[in-house]
């Protein structure tokens, strides 16, 4: 594998360096990165939360670490060459095995960190051919045959700055508790790439909220619960609670309680926690790039206190969040297809952790953010059926009830006005993804598009594309929307002055809403000139939240403006709402 290869190159590398600097400078290099090492572990949280996750949510824990590592280095490296101007003598041998042997030392721990700071990147599983875990056909963590490093310097790291931070850098937060099996982390949420390489990897604090938790304790005496293994077998009963509390020893990443329940079942008694939460989407970069929600169970993870050292992360068993029609459904995870998703802008996920009897909960890693958990409840069987509904069986026949029949939609004029104060309405509503016209990639190349041959969808661009067409495998004709979502798009009418004749209007938020509720805003817009020029703009990721994001101003008589949604089937698009006002549409998505 290259990486194990590179690995070792740069240990020896660095330990012919300093052993060639000699032994004082090597050990000034090794206080260097230590210090450097534990500043980045100490704050890497306060720089993820307060910097990166509003500048670059994807990136936000490989740079919150990677950058302060680098740059505290540097600093601290200069500060100690100003401050200690001369060199202490050591024999030749001394310096070339000892200065060798703490040489290699830095650049275990500089690998170390580098490393797992790159595992936090949105990346693909294998990185240069290394990839020590996999996710297996039940859907669990196991480790890959071969994945291993040779030498594995984010283990080593890890295990070291864990050891410091409960001892010589003690804090009230050492890094073993709160950041347990931080190398393991690095790369078990990273495979989430396995299941689709666009998801994201980061949850923003403001956009996972935390209901409820809740404890199914096993109560011989009086022989309530609820069964964990009849939930994972398809068997909705409740019965005396006998879940499996595994052990992680034989396996560092299959935590406690990951298989609680499956095939081989388990003996142990334990109990099952439900962790409530609510999902919402506010731009700030927790649901994918198609607006979509797709949480696979590696990206989640419960922190459970035995008493018996540190804390340690457990995977969940299944979750439970409502079907199309809205029931409460549970879903085990009983295979590497299974996924908590959601195609609408809010969603409740309840997550169903086996544990130990005696474990505590402490908090919830969500896309690697840690979410405090409010005060646990003993919950009893009758909270089983609203917290986890029914249960999902793929080989069940349909419910028809289970989503809504499919409507034909067709565009269609908008004959509703708004109610009270706008600056402008929509005219029509169409269930499409095209552009007013087909244009030439030669005169669009600002955008960037779906690869492939024939007719190729924008994903992002901002810029005007003049007027001509080119061959079918020449042309774009429409704006990329995810393959479970549909494409609408709304005619929008010219500026309307405010009362008195102030230009341009007031700032009014735009959206749309549903039956349910539900508000969707769009995330494209196409303005056709009267000269046949397509002046438009597309979000890879990311919503137009204003009146003034659109060229409304630009709107003349004979021109044509369009706004852009993704949105889920089986809805129906109730209202245009701008500012205050709402103008009533009814418009079915098929």
């Amino acid at each position: 594998m290259i990486l194990n290869l590179l690995l070792i190159a740069f240990v020896i590398g660095m330990a012919v360096m300093w052993s060639t600097y000699g032994l004082f400078s090597a050990l000034l290099h090794l206080f260097a990165v230590i210090a450097a090492g534990a500043l980045a572990f100490a704050f890497w949280e306060l720089w993820v939360y307060k910097l990166w996750l509003g500048l670059a949510p994807s990136l936000a824990w490989g740079l919150g670490l990677l950058l302060p590592f680098g740059v505290l280095l540097i600093v601290i490296r200069v500060a100690l060459d100003s401050a200690v101007r001369g060199n202490m003598q050591f024999p030749a041998l001394a310096n070339q095995i000892l200065g060798g042997a703490v040489g290699a030392l830095s650049g275990i721990l500089t690998a170390g960190i580098t490393l797992i700071g790159i595992g936090f990147l949105p990346l693909p599983p294998a990185i240069a051919g290394w990839q020590p875990y996999e996710v297996n056909s039940i859907g669990q963590v196991a480790p890959r045959e071969g994945g291993a490093l040779w030498l594995g310097v984010d283990r080593m790291t890890a295990g070291f700055y864990s050891r410091l931070s409960s001892g010589a850098f003690a804090s009230a937060t050492p890094l073993s508790y709160y950041l347990p099996q931080v190398e393991q982390q690095a790369t078990v949420s990273r495979l989430a790439r396995f299941y689709d390489p666009n998801q994201s990897t980061a949850a923003h604090p403001d956009e996972v909220e935390i209901t409820g938790v809740y404890d199914f304790r096993e109560s011989r005496a009086q022989g309530v619960g609820v069964q964990v293994n009849d939930y994972l077998n398809g068997q909705r009963r409740q019965a005396a609670i006998a879940a499996s509390g595994q052990s992680s020893a034989a396996n560092p990443v299959t935590d406690a309680g990951a298989n609680a329940g499956g095939a081989s079942g388990g003996n142990a008694a334990g109990k099952l926690i439900i962790v409530e939460t609510t999902w919402k989407k506010d731009g700030k970069g927790t649901y994918d790039s198609d607006n979509n929600l797709r949480i696979p169970p590696t990206q989640i993870r419960l922190s459970i206190d035995t008493g018996r050292g540190p804390w340690k992360l457990v995977a969940p068993v299944g979750f439970s969040r409502p079907n199309d029609a809205g029931r409460p459904t549970f879903y085990a995870i009983q295979s590497n297809a299974t996924i908590a998703s959601a195609l609408f802008p809010e969603i409740g996920i309840n997550w169903v952790f086996a544990v130990p009897e005696n474990a505590t909960p402490n908090f919830l890693l969500a896309r690697n953010t840690r979410l405090p958990l409010p005060a646990v409840e003993t919950a009893s069987p009758a909270d089983a059926g609203p917290l986890l509904g029914q249960f999902y069986d793929p080989s069940a026949p349909a419910d028809p009830a289970a989503a809504p029949a499919p409507v034909a939609a067709s565009g269609r004029v908008v004959p509703a006005e708004p109610s009270g104060y706008t600056t402008h309405k929509a005219i029509a509503i169409d269930q499409t993804d095209k552009l007013p016209i087909k244009i030439s990639k030669n005169r669009a190349q600002f955008v960037k598009a779906n690869p492939g041959k024939g007719d190729a969808a924008i994903i992002s661009g901002q810029g005007t594309a003049g007027a001509g067409t080119g061959g079918r495998g020449n042309s774009f004709d429409r704006v990329a929307v995810s393959d479970s979502r549909r494409g609408v798009r709304i005619q929008l009418g010219p500026h309307t002055p405010p009362p008195g004749g102030t230009p341009q209007g007031n700032v009014q938020e735009i959206w749309i809403t549903d039956s349910a509720g539900r508000i969707y805003r769009p995330f494209a817009y196409v303005l056709l000139k009267s000269d046949r020029r397509q002046k438009m703009n597309v979000l890879g990721s990311g919503e137009f939240r204003n009146n003034t994001d659109l060229p409304l101003n630009e709107l003349q008589p004979g021109e044509e403006l369009y706004a852009y949604w993704s949105l889920p089937p089986g809805i129906v698009v109730e209202a245009y709402h701008i500012g205050s006002a709402r103008q009533p549409i009814g418009f079915p998505v098929q």
